[in-house]
């Protein structure tokens, strides 16, 4: 793995949690997608940039955008163009902590 960090949001819930940690490996070939695997993302967007963990997937929309998907269905699916992305992590493994306390 290149790194690791801390789950910030709720958005992969119940796969990920806030606190939980992740390892990750920053993909080295822009034209390779693991369909369907989640991915730490870099995203530029009108002007702001995100951080985000969330799965990629095929657009529907064009085959110049991907589509960025949670577990937690509270959040939305968001289409974003694949120029967008400014690298992407392939998430390897996460380590949860589960504590009555």
């Amino acid at each position: 793995c290149d790194g690791a960090g801390y789950v910030k949001t709720d958005s992969m819930y119940p796969t990920l949690k806030p606190g939980d940690i992740v390892c990750f490996k920053v993909s080295r070939k822009e034209d390779v997608i693991h369909w369907g695997e989640m991915y730490l993302v870099h995203i530029r967007l009108e002007g702001e940039e995100y951080l985000t963990i969330k799965k990629i997937v095929r657009s529907a929309f064009s085959d110049d955008y991907v589509c960025l998907t949670g577990c937690n269905k509270n959040y939305h699916d968001k289409d974003v163009p694949l120029k967008s992305i400014g690298w992407r992590a392939l998430i390897k493994a996460h380590v949860s902590y589960n504590s009555l306390f």
